[in-house]
Formats: C-alpha cells, sequence, structure tokens
C-alpha cells in the first residue's frame, strides 16, 4: 500500500503548544507560525498575507514593533510569508526579545493578537494597498542587476507557481484590493492554529527540554498551551496604542530619469580642510536611483575597545531616533547601512531618487542629537553584550580569523570590546554622542540619478547641518599592518574555543604593494584556490570548509589559508598546510602551464574590465578609487600590469 504523504506543513500536535529550542548561542526569539489555506496561498492578484505582512512590518509610531520596543519586550521584530509550493505557504512573526521581553512572553503574544484585531476591526485604507502595489511595480521595472545564476534559480522556482502567460507580473505585482478577502484570511490567523517557538535559554523561562533533534541533537521541548490562554487570545481587546500607519512621505510621485552626459570620471564638486566631495551622474544604468557613500572621521573613532563600543551604541541610538524615518524609507525603496569601522564611520545610503536628499538630509540632522536615557542604554548594552558574547559560539574558524585581525590588524576583539562594555556607562555615551560631529573629515561620493547642480546644492546643506570644526588629513590617525619578521618567523598563535571542532588560519605576507606583485599574486591565488579546495577538501577530505584567498590590506599583500574540521587537529591541520605549499611549489610549472597562465591572466583582465552588476557595486569601487587609492586610473593599470606579466616573470618570481 502506498503511504498517504503529508499536505500540511505543521502538525496538530505542534499547533496551540508551545515549542522550546535551546540555541547554541544566546539568542532569544518569540516565533508565531500559521499554515496559509491554499485559498490564499495560491492566490497571487491579491497577495493578502503578503500585504498584512506589509502592514505589521511598519516600524513606525502607533505600530506593534513600536509598542512592543516601548514596553521593553522587542529589540528588533519581522513579518513574513515562506513559500514551500504553489499552495504551501507560512506567515510568520519572528519578535527578538530583550532580556525583560523573554519573561514577558505572554504580554507580547498578547500584543501581536490586539494588532491583528485592530485590522480586522478597522477598515483597510486604500493608501495602504497603493503603496504596496506601487513599490512592487516599481522594483519589478527598475530591477538591479544581481549574480546570472541567483537570477536563473529564483526565475525557475517562481514559474512553478504562475502561469507563463501571465509571468512574472502576477508573481511580482498585486493587481486586485479585497478588503473582505483580507478579513477572511486574517480570521484564520487564530491562538489554536498558530505554533508558538522559543528559541532561548530554557533555564531563563522556566522550561526542561525533554526531546532531541534526529540530525543535530538540538534540544527541545514541546508544552501545550492552556485552552483558556489560547481563548483568551482569541478574544483580544483593541489596543489605543497600535494603530494602523500613516501615509508614507517617502513614497515616490514622480521617476523621471536626469539627462546626463557620457561621464566616466568622478568630479570633485568640493574640497576644504575638512572634506572633499565628488560627484558621478550614472550614464550606464539608467534607472532613477541614487547612491550616497559618506565617510566620516573623527578623532573620537580610534582602534581602541572603548572607542569602537562607544561608536555601536550611538549607532543604536540613532536608529531609534530615526526609527520612523527609517521605516517609511525602507518600505518606498531607500535603505541605509552604517558600517562602523576602528577609524571611520561609513554611511551607505541608496534608493529611489527622488527623496533622497530629503532622507539624506535627516539623518544628518538626527546624527547631531542624539541623546539616550538610562533606560534605552540598558537595552542597548544588553544587546550589544550578547552580541559580543555570541562571537564566542562561532565556528573556530571565524573566532580565529577575529583573533588573527586583532594581532596584525590592531582591530579589537568582541571579547576586548565585551570587557570595555562592562566599564562604560551611559555618561560615556553622552558625551561621545555630543562630541562626535564637533570635529570631522567628511569623504563623500553622490552618484546616480541626479545632476551635478543638485549633488552641489546637497552638499552644501549637509555640510550646513554638520558644522563641525576640520579633522584634518595631518592629525589622522592611519590604519597599519603589522610587519612580521623574516628573521623570528613563523609565528603561531593558540587560542581554546568551547565549539566542537578544530580550525587552522595561516597568514602569508607576500610584501609591499606593486603592480608587478600584485599581477602575480592574482594569478597564483586564481591557481591556489581551487588546488587548496581540491587537496584539502576533496582529497583528503579533512574538512567542510577549506578556503585559500588572498588580500591587500594598506598596500600590503596577503595570502590566506583556511581550514574548520571535526576530525582533525590544528596541528595537523597546519602540517597539512606546510605539506601543499611545499609540493605546489615544487610542481608550478605542472601546477600553472603556460596555457592555464594564459587562461588566468584572460580572465582576470576580463572581469577587470567588466562593469560592476549594479550601481551599489558602481558606487563602492568609485569611493574606493577616490579615498584609498586616490587614483582613478587604477583599475586601467591593474590591468596593464597583468597584460604585461610574462610567464617567465611569473615562475621566477
Amino acid at each position: 500500500q502506498k503511504k498517504n504523504l503529508q499536505n500540511f506543513l505543521l502538525s496538530d500536535q505542534q499547533k496551540g503548544s508551545m515549542i522550546y529550542i535551546k540555541p547554541v548561542k544566546d539568542l532569544k526569539t518569540l516565533s508565531l507560525c500559521w499554515e496559509v489555506p491554499k485559498e490564499f496561498a495560491a492566490n497571487l492578484e491579491e497577495k493578502a498575507p503578503e500585504f498584512i505582512a506589509h502592514i505589521l512590518n511598519k516600524e513606525v509610531k502607533g505600530s506593534l514593533f513600536a509598542k512592543l520596543k516601548k514596553e521593553n519586550i522587542a529589540e528588533n521584530f519581522h513579518v513574513s510569508c515562506d513559500r514551500f509550493s504553489k499552495d504551501s505557504l507560512l506567515f510568520c512573526i519572528d519578535v527578538c526579545l530583550t532580556d525583560s521581553g523573554l519573561l514577558q512572553i505572554d504580554n507580547a503574544i498578547s500584543y501581536i493578537f490586539s494588532a491583528l484585531e485592530r485590522l480586522r476591526v478597522e477598515k483597510l485604507p486604500d493608501y495602504l494597498f497603493q503603496e504596496f502595489k506601487t513599490m512592487a511595480t516599481i522594483d519589478y521595472q527598475y530591477q538591479s542587476r544581481e549574480d546570472a545564476f541567483e537570477m536563473v534559480s529564483k526565475a525557475a522556482s517562481d514559474m512553478l507557481y504562475e502561469d507563463l502567460s501571465s509571468y512574472p507580473i502576477k508573481t511580482k505585482i498585486p493587481t486586485a484590493f479585497a478588503p473582505q478577502r483580507i478579513h477572511r484570511f486574517l480570521n484564520t490567523l487564530k491562538p489554536a492554529e498558530c505554533v508558538y517557538f522559543v528559541i532561548a535559554d530554557p533555564s531563563k523561562v522556566g522550561v526542561i527540554t525533554d526531546q532531541k533533534e534526529k540530525w543535530m541533537q538540538a534540544e527541545y521541548a514541546i508544552i501545550p498551551i492552556d485552552q483558556k490562554q489560547l481563548q483568551a487570545w482569541q478574544k483580544p481587546s483593541v489596543h489605543p496604542e497600535i494603530n494602523l500607519p500613516g501615509q508614507n512621505p517617502y513614497i515616490p510621485n514622480q521617476l523621471a530619469l536626469q539627462n546626463t552626459t557620457l561621464q566616466e570620471m568622478p568630479t570633485l564638486i568640493h574640497q576644504d580642510e575638512g572634506s572633499e566631495v565628488y560627484f558621478l551622474a550614472d550614464s550606464y544604468y539608467r534607472t532613477p536611483e541614487t547612491v550616497f557613500i559618506f565617510q566620516l572621521k573623527s578623532p573620537l573613532l580610534d582602534q581602541t575597545p572603548k572607542a569602537q563600543v562607544l561608536a555601536d551604541l550611538w549607532s543604536y541610538a540613532l536608529q531609534d531616533l530615526l526609527a520612523d524615518d527609517l521605516s517609511f524609507a525602507k518600505d518606498a525603496g531607500i535603505q541605509i547601512d552604517l558600517k562602523l569601522k576602528p577609524l571611520e564611520a561609513i554611511f551607505y545610503i541608496r534608493g529611489l531618487s527622488e527623496k533622497m536628499s530629503l532622507f539624506t538630509k535627516k539623518i544628518f540632522q538626527a546624527s547631531k542629537r542624539v541623546i539616550c536615557s538610562q533606560e534605552k542604554f540598558q537595552i542597548y548594552a544588553s544587546s550589544l553584550a550578547a552580541h559580543y558574547e555570541n562571537v564566542s559560539k562561532d565556528l573556530p574558524l571565524w573566532q580565529a580569523v577575529e583573533q588573527m585581525s586583532g594581532v596584525v590588524f590592531d582591530q579589537p576583539t568582541s571579547q576586548q570590546k565585551l570587557l570595555a562594555l562592562q566599564k562604560t556607562c551611559l555618561k560615556d555615551l553622552c558625551d561621545f554622542s555630543e562630541k562626535f560631529s564637533q570635529c570631522l573629515y567628511m569623504q563623500a561620493l553622490l552618484y546616480g540619478n541626479l545632476n551635478q547642480e543638485l549633488a552641489t546644492e546637497l552638499s552644501k546643506e549637509i555640510q550646513t547641518i554638520l558644522t563641525a570644526k576640520p579633522y584634518s588629513l595631518q592629525r589622522q590617525a592611519k590604519a597599519k599592518v603589522l610587519l612580521l619578521s623574516d628573521l623570528h618567523g613563523p609565528y603561531k598563535l593558540a587560542f581554546e574555543t568551547n565549539r566542537q571542532g578544530a580550525a587552522a588560519f595561516l597568514l602569508l605576507q607576500e610584501g609591499p604593494f606593486s603592480f608587478e606583485s600584485w599581477a602575480i599574486q592574482q594569478t597564483l591565488s586564481q591557481a591556489l584556490e581551487s588546488a587548496f579546495y581540491e587537496t584539502l577538501r576533496t582529497k583528503q577530505q579533512t574538512a567542510y570548509i577549506a578556503k585559500a584567498w588572498d588580500d591587500e590590506k594598506e598596500k600590503q599583500l596577503l595570502q590566506y589559508f583556511a581550514v574548520q574540521s571535526s576530525t582533525h587537529t590544528p596541528t595537523d591541520l597546519l602540517a597539512r598546510f606546510e605539506l601543499f605549499l611545499e609540493d605546489f611549489g615544487k610542481n608550478l610549472p605542472l601546477e600553472i602551464s603556460l596555457e592555464r597562465f594564459e587562461k588566468i591572466r584572460a580572465s582576470l583582465i576580463t572581469s577587470l574590465a567588466m562593469r560592476s552588476e549594479n550601481m551599489l557595486n558602481k558606487a563602492r569601487e568609485t569611493a574606493k578609487l577616490a579615498f584609498y587609492y586616490q587614483d582613478f586610473e587604477w583599475i586601467t593599470k591593474q590591468i596593464n600590469s597583468l597584460k604585461s606579466l610574462s610567464y617567465t616573470n611569473f615562475c621566477t618570481a
């Protein structure tokens, strides 16, 4: 007899139950999951589950997330629709809990059902759907280029769910606003039909795990929720502080392409003792998007652990202050990524060009008035401590990479930052916030769908907002690389970890940068990458991660080898590294014949000559040429160095 295939993703045993899972890292997550009925999962025109997720994902004043943050329950929040087949869809609400939130799980769930009740009883305004549809249409019309394999894989998957006669319109764009059917979908989100997951240390929630997962031996427990509690959640009251979001001020009204002339080189539109600003109009991608990159250097940003901690805390406070704008902007196709490095803070702002200047000015206005209460400080510090502590629970290989970076590049490790955090108080953060923007050096690139007049105007407005004293180039600390002595090496660092397995991470310093040395390094690295993987992973089967790659830091050429293993000790792995390098060096003419040399060189030249896939990558590349290499002919020089490299010079180098 044929066995009946299971038609459901969630079982009756799971529904109405709390599943507690013990994590390896310090995680505190609450998840509510419903299996969406077929009539809504397969309806691509209305997209009722996705529309409700869109509304709930707002992080603005009056939103569910805003209420959870106010009650010190959540520090992050996300609603998603995860498709498994044409008719199978999971609707999930994930809440990243604070320490206090871990003790308020029932309250968190009550607020969630209160938010769902608000959507049931209140008429959904048409503007919410129009914004949802508008942005889906724009995303489809102005798609950024992506990796070809990823694009084909996604298309192959999506084609299963829509008839080819209309594909991909229904998959990408909602076409029908049906309030009554949306209401019917909301009625399926019942407490008794939901599966509740808590991923946290069981001892912190008073639960004893009594089961183990088959494959990874993860500990968990399934505890049915009391019927009275389920009934209470079934009939929630509408909370006065949880409301529908207002209209999004960042939704574009008119997407027009600027008339620009062909421009390959950026134009320096402003330079003084405290800043340099470049402008580059897009004449290739031709989409109504812009990318702004702002690199801020301050005397407060140094390579000490405390400076890094204060910068991290400051970024938390800044994002809190900008919560409404960040949420609305994200829904309107504008995103910001703040990357904190030991000596600089980098803002990557990208998106649809119409409202980009408005959003950018709000970011810098907020950066001048970052404030923090004692309560908020405790929340930020707790979240940051968990983040630092979780690094010690990463795979041994990634821990080794961090330790190596700490020694060679003088970058504080997570453990050093954790110790500094324990000695940091609210006053330290307030002092940092007050003084950070008082003395700055700003490097900026304004790129994309804008003209030089608009770029110059924005540059002046940002300068006016910041009104900072110049942090001159002469005063700025410079990033350095520890140069290892040939006389006393090699050097070995050994660290213990509580994680299972072992790792070996090898760094070879190949000397100062020159274009010829770089060309040799690139060619050799291409061959090393495949040979190292084939030897350590395929033939010897020593590890499930075996990688070799090259890098250049502060004009020093570097070569890395890394292995993560559950069967071999680090000493054994290092011995295998040594044997591999010895054999590869002896057999270099066989490993890299003249024919292979020419193929590698041609491939490298082709890659360098290719344009970046999208505007963001183009902006990153241009900013690096402007501010790191300070040479817009750098890539041309790299190509020429590869073209002039002979096989004889390569073999004898």
